[in-house]
């Protein structure tokens, strides 16, 4: 990834990326395009990817989705009768504006029309309130899985270089929000324990190490 810069859409599209780094130029954003070649994950909660991001400073990201609504806005087309968006309900329509880090702009936008043909006209300051709400949802750690905890805790038993790269993953994995922040993915709690996890696994290391360039016996 480039320096300075956050993953705002990534898509297994090239020319998908390129077009909407392209667009995102055009409204004066600084947009580029990053091929992101497969990185193993040691916690397993980002996998295998080979995607390609479109790339923006953190702070242009609320602009950049305004933009892309503002586009969407302004196409007159209309829903066909067999759009899957007639079949959600005004509660599945307000989840695609509550989430609108899951939907394209246009989704959202046709969301936000059937709602308002249907009655339930939302304000923009609605809007706002919802997309906050959303965002402190996706900003709070998760637990870490308990299998992972105790593979750790193992791995500085049968592998200290292991158990020391899981801990550090549990110490120090983030998560990107919709608004470009970079925040903890897990709780206070497991984090402190992946930090004992990867001392651990240090200490263990560096024993092994002795025991085996110098000879010291094990007690």
């Amino acid at each position: 990834m480039s320096s300075g810069l956050a993953s705002f859409h990534s898509t297994p599209d090239r020319e998908a990326a390129e077009q909407l780094a392209a667009r995102l130029a055009e409204g004066g954003l600084h947009a580029t395009v990053v091929e992101n070649s497969p990185v193993f994950d040691v916690t397993f909660t980002a996998g295998l990817e080979r995607d390609f991001h479109v790339m923006l400073p953190r702070e242009e990201f609320d602009r950049a989705g305004r933009l892309l609504e503002q586009d969407a806005e302004r196409d007159a087309w209309t829903l066909p009768a067999d759009h899957y968006l007639h079949g959600f309900s005004n509660e599945e329509l307000l989840e695609v504006l509550q989430k609108p880090d899951e939907w394209a702009p246009p989704d959202r936008v046709m969301a936000h029309r059937l709602l308002r043909q249907r009655g339930m006209d939302l304000e923009q300051r609605d809007l706002e309130r919802m997309r906050l709400e959303r965002l402190a949802e996706l900003a709070r750690p998760e637990k870490a899985r308990a299998s992972l905890i105790i593979a750790g805790m193992a791995m500085v038993l049968f592998g200290g270089v292991v158990g020391m790269a899981i801990g550090y993953s549990l110490a120090n994995a983030s998560k990107t929000l919709p608004d470009g922040r970079r925040v903890t993915r897990y709780t206070a709690e497991d984090r402190r324990v992946g930090r004992y996890i990867m001392v651990a696994g240090a200490l263990f290391t560096l024993a092994t190490l002795a025991i085996m360039f110098t000879g010291w016996p094990l007690w």
